[in-house]
C-alpha cells in the first residue's frame, strides 16, 4: 500500500486506516523501517497528506519558519543587529580621534621663548628688541595683539612664548611682563564694576576707561 499516494477516506475512519497501513507498511518492511512515522491528517477534508519519515527535519523546518514569522524573535534580532552597528560606530570613533590626535600632536611644535624689550608705539605692528635686533610680533588672538599695542607696555621688558612664522614675524600665544626676574601676566580691572577684561578698552558695562594690572604669574590662576 503506497502510503504517500493522497486517497479519500470517510472522515471517522481515517485514523483507524491509518493506524493498520502503518501496521502494514512495517510489516513489508520486515522491521527495517524506520522507527518513528508521522501521519498527517486533514480530518475535516477527510484525505491522508503523507507519511513522513524522521520527524527531524520536518521538526528543524518547522523551527525555521516559526522563527522567521515570530516578532518577538525579529525584534530581538533587529536589536542585536543595531547594537553591533552602534558598537562598530563607536569603534570607529574612538580611532578617528586617536588618530587626530596623534597627527595634531605630531604637527604641533614647541613653543619658542624670546626675551627683549617691547616696542608697542611702532603702528600697528608691535616689536621686540633683543640685543638691538628687532622683532617683528603677531598674536594668535587679537585680545593679545591689543594688548601688545597697549603704549603702557612700551619698553617694558618681556618674555614671549610662541612661533616663528613663514612671513617673519614671531606669533605670541603667551606674554608676560618681567619684574626683578619674575613673571607677571597682564590684565585689565574695573574697579567700579569689578570685572577683569583681557585687552585694553572701556569697561563693558560702565564704559569707564579699565585700569591696567600685572599679577604674579604663579597667582593669576587663583
Amino acid at each position: 500500500m503506497d502510503l504517500r499516494a493522497q486517497r479519500e477516506v470517510p472522515q471517522g475512519k481515517a485514523p483507524r486506516l491509518a493506524i493498520r497501513a502503518l501496521q502494514a507498511h512495517q510489516k513489508v518492511a520486515g522491521g527495517n523501517a524506520p522507527a518513528r512515522h508521522d501521519l498527517r491528517f486533514r480530518p475535516s477534508e477527510g484525505v491522508a497528506l503523507s507519511c513522513v519519515e524522521g520527524r527531524g527535519m520536518g521538526e528543524a523546518e518547522h523551527k525555521m519558519k516559526s522563527s522567521a514569522t515570530n516578532p518577538r524573535r525579529q525584534s530581538w534580532a533587529g536589536r542585536a543587529l543595531s547594537r553591533r552597528r552602534g558598537q562598530t560606530w563607536l569603534l570607529a570613533a574612538a580611532l578617528a580621534s586617536l588618530l587626530a590626535s596623534s597627527l595634531w600632536a605630531a604637527q604641533a611644535k614647541p613653543l619658542t621663548v624670546l626675551k627683549g624689550k617691547l616696542l608697542a608705539t611702532r603702528g600697528d605692528c608691535p616689536m621686540v628688541q633683543i640685543n638691538g635686533r628687532e622683532q617683528a610680533l603677531s598674536a594668535n588672538t587679537p585680545y593679545l595683539l591689543h594688548t601688545m599695542q597697549d603704549k603702557r607696555l612700551d619698553g617694558r621688558e618681556v618674555r614671549l612664548e610662541g612661533t616663528q612664522q613663514p612671513d617673519g614675524s614671531f606669533e605670541v600665544q603667551w606674554l608676560y611682563t618681567i619684574q626683578n626676574g619674575k613673571l607677571f601676566k597682564v590684565r585689565y580691572f574695573c574697579s567700579t564694576c569689578n570685572i577683569v577684561a583681557l585687552e585694553p578698552g572701556n569697561c563693558v558695562c560702565c564704559q569707564q576707561p579699565t585700569e591696567l594690572q600685572e599679577i604674579p604669574a604663579e597667582k593669576s590662576d587663583n
